[in-house]
């Protein structure tokens, strides 16, 4: 698993829960009467926590993670309001509506993920629990990083759930963590369990390959922020990605943009948020490009072994979403291909 820098632990969750809910406290309590009810009804839920993490051992040694606010645990849906909007809403007694607090515990153990759900009612100490909830990883059909209106979101596609489980990232920072190391940290670790499971399979079937396209893509674009993280203007977009790609990306994000009304053209200035609109040949494109290839170079050897595989796994996939015959000539080289990519992505 991927380390987090100076080791991140749950004692920084529940410091980092404390004074989400101080905040909380003080924005729904005008007068003060409500304040002291918050807290000690989080202390009582947190002590809880605590509890049932010395019966169940919540937190794993080698990875775990949280999330907040609008939750999913793959079949239902849970929201509320991040403690910044509340602040921001007008009128009184915000406490009527905005006093629950939804919280996502989660873990891996060996082919498992598994999460636990709990949604707290500051108000009067009721709360919903769902605890070890657990899904197989080889399930897992793509991870996937949103922005929604600046805040951060993780969505984990499994095909036994009927939606994605997904939550928001915290987005205060402890110990210069924040919701982008997080979502790095978060995506590289799932992706990397995933990928394990599916390298215990070395004949790769058709009915999968999908799901491993996906995982490589997501892949991909890890590499390349990471890649650009320390790069000068390393998230922006028009800076760093070369116009030819650009224009066929700012062709499908206006195209969801028109589809999404919620969205604008003003989310996608980052490389982050663009590079779910990439197709597989502009990684290639992006990853080949003569500014950029010295980067990348020590994963991928060369341009031709890169172009032959980019080609191969292109080929794969269009014969997959398109449903038109699969050959054993695409099958084989496209299966030859995602190994290569595991492989190189594994260094």
């Amino acid at each position: 698993m991927m380390n987090l820098p100076e080791d991140i632990n749950k004692y920084d969750l529940f410091c980092l829960v404390d004074f989400r809910v101080n905040n909380l406290a003080d924005i729904v309590s005008l007068n003060g009467d409500l304040r002291l009810t918050y807290i000690t009804h989080w202390l009582h839920f947190k002590q809880e926590i605590i509890n049932l993490d010395n019966q169940y051992n919540l937190f794993n040694k080698e990875f775990w993670g949280y999330g907040i606010n609008k939750i999913s645990d793959g079949n239902e849906l849970i929201e509320n309001l991040d403690v910044s909007v509340v602040a921001k809403l007008p009128g009184h007694n915000k406490h009527h509506e905005h006093g629950v607090f939804n919280l996502i515990i989660f873990k891996i153990e060996g082919e498992n993920f598994i999460y636990n759900i709990f949604s707290f009612n500051l108000n009067n100490l009721k709360s919903r629990m769902s605890l070890l909830k657990k899904v197989n990883l080889k399930y897992c059909q793509g991870i996937r990083l949103e922005k929604i209106n600046q805040n951060l979101f993780i969505s984990l596609d499994f095909e036994t759930l009927t939606i994605p489980i997904s939550f928001q990232l915290e987005t205060y920072s402890r110990h210069n963590i924040n919701s982008s190391i997080l979502s790095n940290y978060y995506i590289q670790s799932i992706s990397n369990a995933v990928n394990k499971i599916s390298k215990k399979d070395v004949h790769l079937n058709s009915n999968d390959n999908n799901s491993k396209i996906d995982l490589i893509e997501a892949n991909l674009r890890e590499l390349i922020l990471n890649t650009f993280a320390s790069y000068p203007n390393g998230n922006d977009f028009k800076k760093i990605i070369p116009v030819s790609i650009q224009n066929n990306v700012n062709k499908r994000i206006q195209s969801f943009v028109r589809n999404h009304p919620n969205t604008s053209t003003d989310n996608f200035r980052d490389i982050t948020n663009c590079l779910q609109f990439f197709d597989l040949m502009e990684y290639k494109d992006l990853i080949s490009n003569g500014k950029y290839w010295d980067l990348f170079e020590k994963k991928f050897i060369t341009k031709q072994l890169l172009e032959k595989h980019f080609g191969q796994l292109s080929n794969l996939r269009n014969t997959l979403r398109h449903s038109r015959e699969m050959t054993e000539l695409t099958l084989a080289e496209g299966n030859a291909s995602i190994i290569w990519f595991n492989m190189a992505l594994e260094k």
